[in-house]
């Protein structure tokens, strides 16, 4: 019997817009994009473009399916020194000409925030060609930019009188990101479909899009990379120094204002003036290191940006994670830390409580943004290595239960969206 071969479909292009730069030490919204780029399988019948900031037009293939393309900036926030040290840089341009010159061969446009030239630009492109629109919601930028805002304001103009008077009386901070809340709302109600990182996040976003329009996009973990078994005090201590009695209290992100990494510090100051036997480590990059050493001296290590696998060792190798960012949508932090074991300890405003689903057994939150509750907070847990152990194991098995891997996310979340709202646009035309 002759067998008859059916042409194999031309595989849907998607392109990703980041608007921020790719480098090693990216963060995690870079670093989620890269995982998601890494499980696109041949038979899954797409093709990814990720498209981020560089220093020049550059393509990085991350195998035979999915690449990362670079283009300069604009108008890159890098030009700006009064913005060094405070957030990511990003490309403040209405309009990426050359962006716009590629999108042409994508049958779907994913945009990662609703504010920069990449985003502008697809927006664009995509109301000009019909190009069905997607986009996900990975940082509360409105929050963020009244943080940023204030940060600013009195780098410009000091901490004096006509400071306080821009920040307080005449509320400028405030006025930016409620500025940034009504660019969001406009610019969802434009979008073919919007993703997520929660259901309680997609509720919030009903008055914009019908609830059928919204879905939710998960982030995965890598549980064989982010494990207990990688734990070595022993390496702890030939590569920083640290002490094998003391208690290792971790942080993991930029060192920046919106962090609040300096309540963290001052906390754990107020631990160690306490004859606490402690140590903090904090991996990251940020302007706010000087204050930081100021406060904890020898008993603080900082790392810088550290790659994947040595994290993972890291995250292992510590006997607790701190995190008291009040801004978070989906922290990847806090999943790497529960994958490592770790009992972590977060703010109960943001995302990252979410991720604790049995507060006092699987993580611990905290409800105050001040040095004493976090001090009291750490420091019940560094007096207790069987409190610390129990957290940790149980934070591990609920994501050995029943959090994604990066190619679930892929397969679950996106690629069923991308399909979607391909094929009714394709069917309108």
């Amino acid at each position: 019997m002759t067998q008859i071969h059916q042409p194999r479909r031309q595989p849907l292009s998607v392109a990703v817009l980041l608007d921020l730069y790719l480098y090693d030490a990216a963060g995690g919204h870079v670093k989620s994009w890269e995982r998601l780029a890494e499980a696109v399988a041949a038979d899954d019948e797409v093709d990814l473009t990720l498209y981020s900031l560089g220093q020049q037009v550059s393509c990085i293939p991350v195998h035979a399916h999915a690449r990362h393309q670079t283009l300069p900036a604009v108008l890159g926030t890098d030009r700006f020194g009064f913005l060094d040290g405070i957030a990511d840089h990003t490309d403040l341009a209405p309009f990426h000409p050359e962006l716009w010159m590629r999108l042409g061969k994508h049958d779907v446009l994913h945009t990662t925030d609703a504010y920069f030239a990449m985003a502008r630009t697809a927006l664009l492109f995509a109301r000009r060609h019909g190009r069905p629109l997607v986009t996900s919601l990975h940082t509360d930028t409105p929050g963020y930019t009244r943080v940023y805002a204030a940060e600013i304001l009195h780098r410009l103009f000091g901490t004096g009188r006509l400071g306080r008077w821009l920040v307080e009386d005449r509320q400028w901070a405030e006025r930016f990101g409620s500025r940034k809340d009504r660019r969001l709302q406009h610019y969802l109600h434009q979008c073919d479909w919007v993703l997520t990182s929660s259901h309680a996040y997609a509720g919030s976003r009903s008055v914009v899009l019908p609830a059928q329009r919204t879905s939710v996009l998960r982030r995965g973990i890598d549980r064989q990379l982010f494990h207990p078994a990688r734990r070595d005090r022993g390496w702890l201590r030939q590569t920083w120094g640290i002490d094998d009695a003391e208690v290792v209290i971790l942080y993991v992100g930029r060192l920046t204002p919106d962090k609040n990494v300096t309540l963290l510090a001052r906390a754990v100051r107020r631990l160690l003036e306490r004859g606490e036997h402690i140590h903090a480590v904090f991996a990251g990059r940020g302007g706010q290191g000087d204050a930081l050493r100021e406060l904890l001296g020898t008993k603080l290590t900082l790392t810088g940006p550290l790659p994947q696998p040595t994290l993972a060792r890291l995250y292992a190798s510590a006997d607790l994670f701190a995190l008291p960012s009040e801004l978070e949508i989906f922290p990847n932090v806090v999943l790497e830390a529960m994958a490592s074991g770790l009992p972590v300890v977060v703010a109960s405003r943001g995302g990252a409580a979410a991720l604790i689903e049995r507060p006092g057994v699987d993580g611990i939150t905290v409800a105050r943004a001040e040095e004493e509750a976090w001090a009291e907070t750490l420091g019940a847990l560094c007096r207790d290595a069987g409190r610390r152990r129990a957290i940790g194991a149980a934070a591990r098995a609920r994501i050995e239960q029943h959090w994604p891997s990066w190619r679930d996310v892929l397969v679950e979340d996106l690629l069923p969206v991308w399909r979607r709202v391909h094929v009714e646009r394709s069917s309108k035309a």
